[in-house]
């Protein structure tokens, strides 16, 4: 996680999806708006799926989007998408040191990865995205040793080469215990996290395990690129780690990025008018002269 926002009171919706019936999935929307407890304090989530924010800087047009607009999945360790995400994770985390990494056999239940927040915000001096994931096994599903695992990238370093325009990959994680685990000092849960599962917590009768995420950088008049992957994971505890890995999968991409509205093109002069003007020139000059070559003839 990097500059997390606590409490998000601002930012104006200008594009809003209203989520409809979707067919089965593993991966599906159920946007709430939550008070949440964060290793940053207690942030009510928008609940709101918002791709669009529009501000000003100066005299400038800018434009924050989602990147993707839609929380896109990614099938596997194994998908094209999934590449990058494992080459930094295991430059991190190899396993000559002991880590060793593996899908699930076993797909998850459908609807048990649930989009509760995907929300830009800009602002002239903060602008990035919300995301709220929320985690609720089927009665199959695995429950104990969960942890989220997320890598980052982004044209403005706020880790190991901080700038705008430094490039930043990374495995985002603050963990002290050398675990990639996110949730190992960013954990978010309804009420005491369970023993084991740092990210997991019983919610309304249901174990739910949650992500949440705020990314933002200050600096609204310079273009963005910001994008994740996520993944669900079985992994053990931070503090007995290094050892296995499993991806319970599908993982999500998700970001956000900004940058300058183009400045609309002019609007070309309408034809008709001048051909109008032009048409009635040539019968205002055919008349005059019709009416010379009448006067010339009536004075011969």
């Amino acid at each position: 996680m990097q500059n997390r926002a606590i409490v998000l009171p601002w930012g104006v919706a200008t594009v809003l999806f209203l989520e409809s019936a979707a067919p089965a999935a593993v991966v599906v929307y159920d946007l709430q708006s939550l008070q949440i407890d964060f290793a940053m304090g207690a942030p009510i989530t928008t609940g709101l799926h918002d791709t669009e924010d529009l501000y000003v800087v100066g005299s400038e047009s800018w434009r924050a989007l989602l990147d993707p607009l839609q929380i896109e999945e990614v099938p596997g360790t194994g998908s094209p998408n999934a590449a990058d995400f494992i080459a930094i994770l295991t430059a991190a985390f190899p396993v000559s040191s002991g880590w060793s990494y593996q899908s699930a056999t076993s797909p998850l239940s459908d609807g048990s990865i649930r989009i509760r927040t995907y929300d830009v915000l800009g602002l002239p001096f903060r602008l990035g995205a919300e995301i709220h994931v929320t985690y609720r096994p089927g009665t199959n599903d695995p429950k104990t040793d969960i942890h989220w695992i997320q890598v980052v990238w982004d044209n403005h370093n706020v880790t190991n080469n901080p700038g705008h325009g430094n490039d930043e990959q990374v495995v985002d994680t603050p963990s002290l215990n050398g675990a990639p685990y996110y949730d190992d000092g960013y954990a978010a849960t309804f009420g005491p996290a369970l023993a084991g599962n740092q990210s997991c917590a019983i919610f309304e009768g249901n174990l739910e395990c949650d992500f949440y995420d705020f990314p933002f950088r200050v600096d609204g008049a310079s273009s963005h690129g910001w994008k994740a992957v996520l993944f669900l994971v079985q992994g053990p505890l931070a503090t007995a780690i290094p050892g296995p890995i499993t991806f319970l999968g599908p993982g999500i991409v998700w970001g956000w990025t900004n940058a300058p509205v183009p400045p609309s093109p002019p609007v070309p002069a309408a034809t008709w008018p001048w051909r109008l003007i032009l048409a009635s020139a040539v019968v205002v000059s055919a008349c005059l002269l019709q009416n010379a070559v009448r006067r010339s003839r009536n004075l011969s």
